[in-house]
């Protein structure tokens, strides 16, 4: 065998080695969090069943969930709770015979709970005498109220936490309906009607 073929294949057993080498430590992580978006409580389901090991054999998952709880090695499939809302970021990493490991990440988004619109009104009473609307009572579980809109059943839209309205000419009993609508600082919208009673107006009788 000449110097040169000798060599050449030289070069390629080292090649071979070196992939050889690469594919045997070409670990995947892999998983899906089910479901991946919804309000809190949310109970998600992980399955890293689809991670991968050359060498045949994963010896251990370890999950953290991203609100500071994590489970040890717990096998491919696990579920979790979430019950504060925020986008947490689930951690698989997995480990095979060999010692190795890989890693991969996935956002879950839990979201709050929408506000609960409340209000009041005072008095109830006649035509061209204003009547206010207090919201102050609404309430948001998890953040604030930041917006209060009212449709005051004559066509009539005005903002804010309290306001007054007037109806005018109304010559008989006539029922309007006052829709509250709240908005919280998630952006998430709650909404509370109320059959309000204008008594008609005696005015120059």
């Amino acid at each position: 065998m000449s110097m040169r073929k000798a060599i050449a294949l030289l070069i390629v057993g080292s090649l071979v080695a070196l992939v050889g080498c690469v594919s045997s430590t070409s670990l995947i992580a892999q998983f899906s969090p089910n479901p991946s978006r919804g309000r809190a409580p949310l109970r998600c389901s992980f399955d890293g069943a689809a991670s991968y090991s050359p060498e045949g054999t994963i010896t251990a998952y370890m999950w953290d969930f991203g609100d500071g709880h994590g489970h040890g090695d717990s096998g491919p499939e696990v579920t979790h709770t979430y019950s504060e809302k925020g986008t947490f970021s689930v951690l698989l990493t997995v480990f095979d015979a060999t010692g190795a490991s890989a890693s991969v990440s996935h956002n879950v988004q839990v979201e709050g709970y929408p506000p609960v619109a409340s209000f009041f009104y005072s008095p109830e009473t006649n035509s061209g005498v204003p009547i206010t609307f207090d919201g102050s009572a609404s309430s948001d579980s998890d953040g604030q109220v930041v917006e209060w809109v009212w449709s005051l059943g004559d066509g009539t839209i005005d903002e804010g936490e309290v306001v007054s309205h007037t109806y005018e000419h109304v010559v008989e009993p006539t029922v309007f309906t006052v829709t509250l609508t709240v908005k919280d600082d998630d952006g998430d919208t709650g909404f509370l009607s109320k059959k309000v009673t204008v008594y008609g107006c005696n005015c120059g009788s």
